[in-house]
């Protein structure tokens, strides 16, 4: 039987166009699709055995797993001596790591699973272009991991830890140990030996994110997360744009960041990193670790960045004196960034056509949050306050609320010494009673805000809005919130029941999760 299928499989199509009768000619059609069809069949087997068996015939080598006492030496003995000798190490060239071995015997049947994902859903999303080698991102980051078997190693654990994110699959969690594990064992290798690459830094700063318990969301918190916000009266817009609702919830080991920091001393910084689309994720990895915390960035702008902000920002930055109160030219400047930014956000969110494409927006919204977080805290207190509790809210929406609540602690004793007659305090404060939850702070906020309302006789929300304009404000983000504080405002009392619709709100999440 088999011996006949071969043959038909193998015989030559029937001329069905000589046959006048239109039945014959339907019959020999069909016959022609079956034998085309198992022709298909007989292909797609050949190659299935064919895989099986050159799988059978390699077995991967597998590192032993490294143990505790020796991770924990990576970050306090073997890195600490690295960086006072590392500018004398040669580069280590790549181990050559070919498509063969991605796709055949180089990975098991898991790892090759989280490869594809990385490859063909989570790459594709990076549409950043690298500016020196005019090569995609997503291309260029599937060209590295075929470089290098430590490189390899990085994406597939560091792709785990984003699936593991939403998705409860086990396999996931054991392909990342693994592939960790792995890394590890690397890394100490080339650390005992002084061979200080980028690859090896790329690698050591990988360590610092790790899946969060509270990333994989139940049914009954996503109910809650819809009638209650972390961001206060702000609606922050495209929050998933670049993986930023994923990425914001990881977990961070200050220890491997202050390690890659010292290894990447002689280099001088991200500035120095031969591979520029190592010193892209690093600086995206590294503004979140430093936003969890409102702390000053760990490295400078990387080239990619530099060149953006020097050559391309400039460009579109609209010059104009609006602000009535004397700040820097330096923070005038990140003013006016920041607007542009928010003018391209309003025109892509309105459906219009943008200036911009969004994998532009991504970078400026990294290189605003970069100079907003590095900005010195002993000059322009008031309005660095308020900058950074509106970037944390609008365009740079993590819900880390810790830094945001003490930095509005902190804008009391500026706002009772600043001037009530001054549109720029008017601004501060609404931004800072949206964003704080602290009844005893809202009163505050609320008795300067009448004196300001009173200063400059402002009697309808239309006033307020054209205010806000002026300075950081998105309509579709802002406007909501920003009109329900301006109510009460406008009565009279205290301010005890301003944000009365989040309980509410909540009340009414956990009582639809529960029914």
């Amino acid at each position: 039987m088999a011996r006949i299928a071969h043959r038909e499989i193998c015989s030559d199509d029937e001329d069905w166009a000589q046959i006048d009768d239109q039945v014959e000619r339907r019959k020999a059609q069909n016959r022609n699709n079956q034998r085309a069809y198992r022709r298909r069949k007989y292909q797609l087997l050949q190659a299935e055995k064919g895989m099986i068996k050159a799988r059978k015939s390699t077995k991967p080598v597998l590192l032993p797993k490294l143990p505790a006492i020796e991770y924990q030496r990576l970050s306090k003995q073997q890195l600490e001596g690295g960086p006072g000798s590392a500018c004398e190490a040669q580069t280590p060239s790549p181990r050559p790591f070919s498509v063969h071995d991605v796709v055949g015997t180089g990975l098991d049947g898991e790892s090759r699973r989280i490869f594809y994902y990385a490859s063909n859903c989570l790459w594709t999303t990076f549409s950043q272009q690298v500016i020196e080698t005019n090569e995609p991102l997503a291309a260029a980051m599937s060209r590295l991991s075929i470089s290098s078997e430590l490189t390899m190693q990085t994406f597939l654990w560091t792709a785990a830890i984003e699936l593991e994110m939403h998705s409860s699959f086990p396999a996931n969690r054991e392909v990342m140990l693994k592939q960790q594990n792995r890394a590890i064992a690397r890394i100490q290798r080339d650390l005992a030996s002084n061979c200080i690459s980028d690859e090896l830094i790329f690698a050591v700063y990988a360590l610092v994110a790790s899946a969060s318990p509270a990333g994989i969301f139940s049914e009954r918190e996503i109910l809650l997360c819809r009638h209650w916000s972390p961001y206060g009266d702000f609606h922050p817009p495209l929050a998933s744009l670049g993986w930023m609702d994923y990425m914001s919830q990881f977990r961070f080991d200050d220890r491997h960041a202050e390690a890659a920091v010292k290894l990447l001393e002689p280099k001088g910084g991200l500035w120095g990193m031969e591979v520029v689309e190592f010193a892209y994720q690093m600086q995206a990895v590294d503004l979140l670790r430093n936003s969890s915390t409102g702390s000053k960035p760990s490295f400078n702008l990387c080239r990619s960045y530099r060149h953006i902000l020097d050559l391309q920002m400039p460009l579109y930055r609209a010059v104009g004196a609006f602000l009535d109160w004397p700040i820097s030219p330096e923070f005038t400047d990140l003013f006016l960034d920041l607007r542009c930014f928010l003018r391209q956000v309003d025109l892509y969110m309105t459906k219009a056509q943008p200036i911009v494409p969004p994998e532009t927006l991504v970078a400026w919204r990294n290189i605003n949050q970069h100079r907003v977080l590095s900005l010195p805290p002993d000059r322009d207190q008031m309005f660095r306050l308020g900058v950074l509790i509106f970037s944390y809210n609008v365009t740079f929406p993590v819900p880390y609320r810790d830094p945001v609540q003490q930095w509005v602690r902190e804008l009391i004793p500026y706002m009772h010494k600043a001037p009530a007659a001054s549109e720029a305090v008017l601004w501060v404060v609404v931004v800072a009673a949206m964003s704080s939850p602290d009844e005893e702070v809202l009163n505050c906020l609320l008795d300067k805000a009448r004196r300001v309302k009173t200063s400059l006789s402002l009697d309808t929300w239309f006033d307020v809005r054209t205010i806000m304009n002026r300075y950081l404000w998105l309509e579709s983000a802002c406007d909501m919130g920003g009109e329900r504080f301006w109510r009460h405002v406008c009565r009279e009392g205290k301010l005890a029941e301003v944000h009365d619709h989040r309980k509410c709100g909540l009340i009414e999440g956990i009582w639809t999760a529960f029914t």
